[in-house]
């Protein structure tokens, strides 16, 4: 099982009080041209996030041209929507962003109405309707927001993939929060079960994850949920149905944040008439907002634990070990080592400590 990082550990056990803050949600929504189907969505958004706050969601495949309607309708929900649509094929692809309007958090001496301005200002978008972005606020920091719609044609994911960080012109960076129907998974063993024969055709995959990790973005859902299955597609074929994981959120590896990934559980997009399973399902992960437990200290590390030769040396070892384990996927082989060395850390400061109270009172009765 793959340790989970330190952003998304039981945060209670280590004397600190966790409060659930926004959503991010992403869905390829298969086509939202149908205006009474688009309300309805808005809707839906708009009650849960009354219930819990949402950052924002991501969408793909939103098949609409002229998004005009569609932004007007969700304004009177008290969201705002950025949208960018093939432009080649106006019924095809397709990218967007959804906010309430009440989560554009405002700078200092700026109006909502700046702060909505300098969001749309800092808009960017990809060829065909492939993606849209945007800065933001999170808790005082610049966040970018994406939604990636990847390429369906496995040859030309790779040179896609490249473009989201292409030197000079990042779409994304290290502060991003994204949301994308990657078309491909990270891992076929943990990310896709089938019944069919043929191979999984996968291309592109390897390539997304060395741009995630590159960055230092989190697949949070990977991340929280270890080795348990958890899937977001799912595709009737000739061999039986063929359930995959091409929908995920990545988050970033922020101090002061911390991911959670916790799923859907209301019907937020409506199903087509008599549809027992959508062909995508919406994927979601939490940040939690921290506040310290009165009488319960915050672990620390003192750092004259690495004077120990000993001590350094077995911190050598695991992070060998933990690169050993997770040997090619270097986002999950960079939050195990950095989980493991700090329990290692957090044991050997306590016992440090406890070492220097019995030196302290040998010198205290010796002086008596």
């Amino acid at each position: 099982m793959h340790a989970l990082s330190s952003w998304v550990r039981d945060l209670n056990s280590e004397g600190i009080e966790p409060h659930p803050g926004p959503r991010y949600i992403t869905k390829n929504v298969n086509g939202i041209s149908d205006l009474k189907v688009w309300e309805k969505i808005l809707f839906n958004i708009k009650y849960e996030h009354k219930k819990s706050p949402i950052g924002a969601v991501f969408l793909q495949e939103i098949r609409i041209g002229d998004a005009r309607k569609h932004k007007d309708m969700a304004e009177e929900h008290g969201l705002y929507m950025l949208a960018h649509g093939n432009l080649s094929n106006r019924r095809a692809g397709g990218t967007a962003i959804l906010i309430p309007q009440d989560s554009i958090e405002q700078g200092k001496n700026e109006s909502h109405h700046q702060a909505w301005t300098r969001v749309r200002k800092s808009l960017r978008c990809l060829p065909q309707g492939r993606g849209i972005a945007c800065d933001t606020l999170l808790k005082g920091n610049t966040i970018r927001l994406a939604s990636v719609y990847a390429p369906a044609d496995p040859d030309a994911r790779p040179a896609f993939f490249n473009t989201l960080n292409k030197r000079g012109h990042r779409f994304i960076n290290k502060k991003t929060i994204m949301g994308i129907d990657a078309n491909c998974v990270p891992d076929v063993l943990l990310d896709r079960k089938s019944q069919a024969a043929s191979q999984y055709n996968n291309t592109g995959a390897d390539t997304l994850n060395q741009v995630v990790a590159s960055l230092g973005l989190i697949d949070v859902a990977r991340a929280f949920l270890g080795n348990k299955p958890f899937f977001t597609s799912f595709h009737n074929t000739s061999a039986g149905l063929t359930s995959t994981r091409i929908d995920r959120v990545y988050a970033p590896d922020m101090d002061g944040l911390m991911w959670e990934h916790s799923p859907v559980l209301t019907e937020i997009f409506p199903r087509p008439p008599g549809a027992l399973i959508l062909d995508h399902e919406p994927a979601q992960i939490t940040l939690h907002q921290v506040q310290n437990v009165r009488g319960n200290d915050i672990p620390r590390i003192n750092e004259g634990i690495f004077d120990d030769a000993a001590f350094v040396s077995k911190v050598a070892e695991e992070i060998e070990r933990q690169t050993q384990a997770h040997a090619g996927d270097w986002s999950v082989t960079w939050t195990s080592i950095k989980e493991r060395v700090r329990a290692m850390s957090i044991a050997q400061t306590r016992k440090l400590k406890k070492s220097q109270s019995k030196a302290a009172c040998f010198v205290k009765l010796r002086d008596l």
